[in-house]
């Protein structure tokens, strides 16, 4: 059996550790422009989502929804990163085979009673002033199904032979990786229901979606999914920011650049890493976003850093006529720093 860990409104969760007076009330964490004046929701606590308030929506809708209780605050993804190392570090003491797909949810395996298991993970989760929800199924797609069955603070349980149930009783834009789009097609094709779309036969759910698209679809309808849990290292590390005006211009951009060198460094160095690819991400003033990327033999170094972004920011100002309001410096293909310096001695 495989568990599925999401953990409950985490980054509102972890500003109400800061803040306890916060957990009576609505709390909104944003994304917000340069002046604060408008921006996005990124996330929000169960007592916002009550009043309509929901991941992605503009900032204006939010406060239009919002209560004079509500609270509004600028995400802060350093602290959150740390409570999710944490929750990382409990993982670990019950299991090395771990997945971590995002900063608040996770695969991992259990041996023996999963249940037991779980729910002392959960205790210690909740040790830590915060909650989780966990599922637990034969394969991942049924785990993070799971998991969100009896949110928040739920722990569920499918098995083999419950698995068919446990769908039935689920809408089909509830079945991971189906959008509305998607739903919308099925229903004209007469499938309304997760059993609607196990019987159907696949001849005409090919005519409609697609080969590949069809057996993707009729194996979350019988429950089919991946059991292979993938590395937990870290693929990459990033920073974005919002500049104080809109620009488009090499030196200024390259002056922000030099502060996300910078900051990206620390992070870099705290892991012992070093990389071989460099990209640059710019959003326009219409939220258009480019990017621009290179691979490079092995670097570490700020300096390294800055000089291969100064290069993508001059090709991307000369090839794309655009207005930059927010810019992001990521790195990847990481490896370990200690083993690069024993391959470039040998």
């Amino acid at each position: 059996m495989i568990a599925h860990i999401d953990m409950d409104a985490f980054f509102a969760s972890c500003e109400e550790l800061r803040r306890p007076e916060l957990k009576k009330k609505p709390v909104v964490i944003c994304i917000y422009t340069r002046n604060k004046s408008s921006g996005a929701v990124s996330t929000c606590d169960y007592q916002a989502r009550e009043l309509g308030i929901d991941s992605g929506m503009a900032l204006r809708e939010a406060k239009d929804k919002a209560t004079d209780e509500t609270v509004f605050l600028e995400a802060d993804h350093d602290f959150y990163r740390r409570k999710s190392e944490e929750l990382l570090a409990i993982l670990s003491s019950f299991t090395s085979k771990i997945q971590k797909t995002s900063i608040d949810e996770a695969y991992f395996r259990l041996g023996g009673d999963e249940v037991e298991k779980a729910k002392k993970i959960k205790a210690r989760v909740e040790s830590l002033g915060l909650t989780a929800s966990i599922g637990i199924a034969p394969n991942k797609f049924l785990a993070k199904l799971a998991s969100g069955d009896d949110k928040p603070d739920g722990l569920k349980k499918v098995g083999k032979d419950s698995k068919k149930d446990f769908l039935s009783e689920k809408d089909i834009i509830d079945l991971h990786g189906v959008g509305s789009k998607t739903e919308k097609k099925l229903e004209e094709a007469g499938i309304e229901t997760v059993e609607d779309l196990r019987e159907v036969n696949n001849t005409i759910l090919a005519q409609k979606f697609g080969r590949e698209k069809a057996a993707s679809l009729k194996r979350k309808a019988i429950g089919k999914g991946s059991r292979k849990l993938e590395s937990g290292e870290q693929k990459q590390i990033s920073k974005i920011k919002t500049m104080e005006r809109n620009s488009r211009s090499h030196r200024y951009i390259m002056k922000e650049i030099k502060q996300l060198a910078g900051e990206l460094d620390k992070r870099i160095k705290s892991k012992q890493k070093a990389f071989r690819k460099i990209t640059i991400i710019g959003i326009d003033t219409e939220l258009n976003q480019y990017t621009r990327s290179t691979k490079i033999d092995t670097a570490e170094s700020k300096k390294e850093l800055i000089n291969h972004s100064d290069r993508l920011i001059r090709r991307l100002i000369e090839e794309e006529n655009a207005s930059l309001r927010r810019i992001g410096l990521r790195v990847s293909d990481l490896v370990d720093r200690n083993t690069q310096m024993t391959l470039q001695k040998f």
